[in-house]
Formats: structure tokens, sequence, C-alpha cells
């Protein structure tokens, strides 16, 4: 994330992230990486039922300009974030992660998140988004391809005779 924010010219960012374990550890690892080659200024964190960034916006808008906003922001907050975003004026790029594809959240953005770049760690497998779109027709595809490959490691653990104790 920081390598392709810095080659894009990138020098002050603003973040916004969820209060819940997963997020915050994503801000820790930006946080690592970063080196001081970007300037975090805005950041903050709302409660996973938060749906109103109007605060944040206009926080947002009336301090120092930012090249981009880190969305750091869960399942049923994001693409509402990037649609509250652009309706407040705010042009800046959203960079983020794999939730920025999820169909649900591109909806709830209403295009906002549409050519908006984020970090992902692979695509999933196709056989295995094929069945689980018609198993689960509309439902969020956000980790669903991870918790398929913890499920398949863990089988395959039992499988090789290794005890659960050490499933970690």
């Amino acid at each position: 994330c920081i390598p392709e924010a810095v080659s894009r010219g990138y020098r002050r960012v603003a973040r916004i992230a969820s209060q819940h374990d997963g997020a915050i550890a994503m801000k820790e690892a930006v946080d690592a990486e970063n080196g001081g080659r970007l300037v975090i200024g805005l950041d903050e964190e709302y409660p996973l039922e938060q749906k109103d960034f109007r605060p944040f916006l206009t926080r947002l808008r009336a301090g120092p300009p930012v090249d981009a906003v880190m969305v750091m922001l869960l399942p049923g907050q994001c693409g509402v974030f990037a649609k509250q975003a652009r309706e407040a004026g705010i042009t800046a790029p959203l960079v983020g992660f794999e939730l920025f594809e999820d169909r649900q959240e591109v909806e709830a953005s209403a295009g906002a998140l549409v050519g908006q770049w984020y970090v992902s760690a692979d695509d999933p497998d196709d056989t295995f988004l094929t069945a689980y779109r018609k198993r689960f027709p509309g439902a969020s595809e956000f980790l669903a391809s991870n918790g398929h490959d913890a499920a398949l490691l863990i089988g395959k653990a039992v499988e090789q005779g290794i005890p659960p104790e050490r499933f970690h």
C-alpha cells in the first residue's frame, strides 16, 4: 500500500477506520511499513454501528488538503462512507482493501468506490466463487474465500494427524 501510494505522488493522507481488531491491525501494519513516507493527518476510528461519517468529512474539508483518504472501514460502513464523501464534495482518491470490490459495498457507495484503488491479497479461485455465488446469491463475498481456504487448511492438517493445539 505505501509504495503504491508514494508512486502515485501522495504525501499527506487522511485515514478512517472501524473500531475493530482487524482494522486496527491494518492500521498498525500500514504504520510499520510507512517509515515517514506519508504524513497521516486526520486519523479517526468509528464504532461498527456508526453509519454517519459527516463529522469526519467536515473535519477533512476544513483541514489541510490531503492527497488521498485511506478507508479501513468494514462491511456496512465502507460503501456508505464513500457515498457520503462524494456527496460532501471530497474528491481525493479513496484507498482501501478488497472490500472496495464487494458487490454490496459498491452498491451502497452509489458508484463512489468504482475506479478507486485498493490492496488485495489475491484473487479468489473462480471455481470457488462460482459455487459460492450459486449457493449464496447476493451475499457479500468479503472474506468468503479466506474462510474457505482456512477450512481446507484445517482439513488437510487433520488428515495429516496434526493435533488441534498446533492450529495457530
